[in-house]
């Protein structure tokens, strides 16, 4: 399993504008009814090619070999299974036309992140989109949404749940980004992760400048 992100999207403007932005990034709720805030495909779409379920190994390595490309271990270019076949010739075609054998190939180098925003809150903040990401913040991206509203001003900060760790916080005002230099196990790096989960603060304690978890004090 991934490390849990979690990403906290503030838009400032009027009630009209930050509706707007809201509806640009929402996608089909899930299937329990639970809203979408955030759908990646609407700001970056997936191409419909590569949305099928993820490659197995051994057919994502006769691709590679077929392509030319690295592969990990051998493997054949032919299968005797219908279903696997189908699966390479697929995966041949979405190549051609998009560079990429894989979704998560191409999520990585779209999304940044190698699935869609996920573990999104049933009640979000009127102008607040919360939503997880798998391993890393997504700032690309939302300087990609931020740039079909850019006379709006928005504040996008993300943590790891390894606290203090991979954290991010930038700000766009007036048309330009800011971005904060946060030091990993710094106490702003500390300080941004408790923002974004205010229950993790009771389990550390300040000490000389430095936040020490409370069980290895």
């Amino acid at each position: 399993m991934p490390n849990h992100i979690k990403n906290l999207l503030t838009i400032i403007g009027t009630p009209e504008q930050v509706e707007a932005v809201k509806d640009y990034c929402a996608g089909e709720p899930y299937g329990d009814g639970i809203p979408r805030a955030m759908d990646f495909n609407k700001i970056e779409p997936m191409p419909e090619i590569l949305e099928a379920d993820y490659v197995t190994g051994s057919v994502e390595d006769a691709a590679r070999k077929i392509l030319g490309l690295k592969v990990r271990v051998d493997a054949p270019t032919f299968f005797d299974s219908p279903r696997e076949q189908a699966e390479l010739e697929r995966i041949l075609e979405a190549y051609k036309q998009t560079g990429f054998l894989s979704c998560l190939d191409w999520a990585r180098e779209y999304w940044g992140t190698i699935w869609n925003a996920y573990g999104h809150p049933p009640m979000q903040p009127a102008n607040v989109i919360i939503f997880e990401t798998a391993w890393s913040g997504v700032f690309d991206l939302m300087a990609t949404l931020v740039s079909q509203f850019p006379d709006l001003s928005f504040h996008y900060d993300y943590a790891d749940e390894n606290t203090g760790y991979n954290v991010g916080r930038y700000r766009y005002e007036s048309r330009i980004w800011w971005q904060a230099q946060i030091a990993d196990g710094s106490k702003q790096a500390y300080d941004v992760a408790f923002d974004l989960r205010p229950e993790y603060v009771d389990y550390y304690t300040l000490v000389d400048g430095k936040y020490i978890n409370k069980e290895e004090d």
